[in-house]
């Protein structure tokens, strides 16, 4: 099946697909003095110190422009356990392996009921709809629907980030942000999906609602090597009309999360990227401006001090960590640069152990042709034919013609410049995407694809050289941008 039109729909959407993390962020000045509300009804937790972040400044706040980082994370491919190329021979759910046809082993993102596979979770403002990972031959039907905490409140669920097992239970949590004020809703995996009746609450802000916002969730990851998954918030505040945003890490605790900071840092976005130098830890990437991202590498105390600048002139209005586009066994990171020199172009950092370079080791330039697309969402479905290296997905919008999904194939040296996918007739709004890794049980990657105020379509099926794959909307819902896994 071809791709089809996104039906409009009134009202807008977050969607985070199957696994942890994917924020959203402002870009721009960097580092508020931010409170969280000391009168708040949080049941847990002391006050964050606004103290704790140093204060950063902008000329111009009018000035100031929006970027969305999306970013999954995902573990590591062990490339010696892979025989890179063929599977002929295997079943449709087998894969080579050491020389023989082997079942592909799911890798779930954000499994909320504990049984294997990847969830759906989808955002709109006022309520999260979950849809659970499949069978196949199943249809995609509602599992949940999760209503705010406080009844009514329009800001819920404009914000989501998947976050991993946070209290070491062995089922996925899931954040959500009340995003006028800042507050984080913790909700529980547990067998019989999230647990909506006690969600944990962390603090807000407690400058007027005027001045302070909240703006991005995203998994950490395990930075600290406890075997607890982390969560990062990034909320901002305008003072004297200048923006400033701070990023605050929160720990992994047995009560789901820690309701204080750790950590805190300048950082219009902050996501998690994985383990991107090999060292036992999950890494985090921080953007400070456009052109200012750097990796902070995790460590058993939390983020360090040690940092590595992404070199170059780009404006990152996508960032995905943690995909092992070479198979090398290492994550890497690839940033959505939608100006480039003459076209959009995706930066690819390449992870290794000892950490990265800083300077990118590929930057694609993205033929637009005549539609003068523009790149607008970045992903990766993860492995989606079974060589053990994880794919690339962007969708490119304009103003002439449909929009189009374009998957770059991982490949020995990075991604692959001639082996590239071009699936037609998206919609030509500009569509978010996001990678699903597996919800129904094949072993490979998916997608989600959605338009602004329109159904999102879970996409799976593609392979190289297709131009359609198999699309399934996501009914019941309607879907805005999409976050990413971890």
């Amino acid at each position: 099946m071809r791709f089809s039109s996104v039906d409009r729909a009134l009202g807008e959407a977050l969607v985070i697909v199957a696994g942890v993390a994917l924020g959203a962020s402002t870009s721009g000045c960097t580092d508020p003095a931010i409170e969280p509300d000391a009168g708040s009804s949080a049941d847990v937790g002391a006050s964050i110190d606004a103290g704790a972040s140093d204060t950063g400044s902008h000329d111009d706040a009018a000035a100031v422009d929006a970027a969305r980082i999306d970013a999954p994370i995902e573990a590591p491919i062990d490339a010696s356990a892979a025989d890179v190329g063929s599977d002929a021979g295997c079943g449709a759910t087998e894969i080579l392996r050491g020389g023989a046809c082997v079942a592909r082993t799911p890798t779930p993102r954000s499994d909320f009921d504990g049984d294997g596979l990847s969830d759906i979770a989808v955002g709109s403002y006022g309520s999260v709809t979950i849809y659970a990972g499949r069978d196949r031959a199943d249809p995609w039907v509602r599992s949940q629907l999760v209503s705010p905490p406080r009844p009514g409140d329009p800001n819920f669920g404009g914000e989501l980030a998947a976050t991993g097992d946070t209290n070491g239970d062995g089922f996925d949590e899931l954040a959500v942000m009340e995003r006028g004020r800042g507050y984080v809703w913790l909700f529980r995996g547990g067998a019989g999906g999230l647990d909506t009746s006690a969600p944990l609450e962390l603090p807000g802000c407690s400058t007027p609602s005027d001045t302070c916002d909240g703006e991005s969730l995203s998994a950490a990851g395990d930075v600290d090597g406890d075997g607890l998954r982390d969560l990062v918030v990034v909320r901002s505040v305008v003072v004297d009309f200048r923006v400033y945003w701070t990023a605050y890490l929160f720990r992994g605790a047995t009560t789901g999360l820690e309701t204080s900071y750790a950590w805190s840092a300048p950082g219009s976005s902050a996501v998690g990227v994985g383990d991107v130098d090999a060292d036992g830890f999950d890494d985090l990437l921080l953007l400070a401006d456009y052109g200012h991202a750097r990796i902070v590498y995790g460590s058993a105390s939390g983020p360090s001090a040690r940092e590595t600048p992404l070199l170059g002139t780009y404006e990152a209005r996508g960032m995905q960590g943690g995909a092992d586009v070479n198979g090398d066994g290492v994550g890497d990171v690839v940033l959505l640069d939608p100006t480039g020199a003459a076209r959009p172009r995706l930066l690819v950092y390449l992870g290794a152990r000892g950490g990265l370079t800083g300077s990118a080791a590929q930057a694609i330039e993205i033929e637009v042709g005549p539609a003068a697309l523009e790149g607008e969402g970045l992903a990766s479905p993860g492995d989606m034919d079974g060589d053990g290296r994880a794919e690339i997905a962007v969708t490119l919008s304009g103003s002439v013609g449909p929009g189009q999904v374009r998957v770059w194939w991982g490949g020995e040296d990075g991604l692959s410049t001639t082996d590239v996918t071009t699936l037609d007739d998206v919609s030509m709004i500009p569509a978010p995407l996001s990678g699903t890794g597996d919800v129904d049980g094949d072993g490979l990657g998916e997608l989600v694809e959605g338009g602004r105020g329109g159904t999102p379509q879970w996409l799976s099926g593609i392979t190289r050289g297709a131009t359609s794959a198999t699309v399934v909307p996501l009914s019941g819902s309607t879907g805005v941008s999409l976050g990413h896994p971890l």
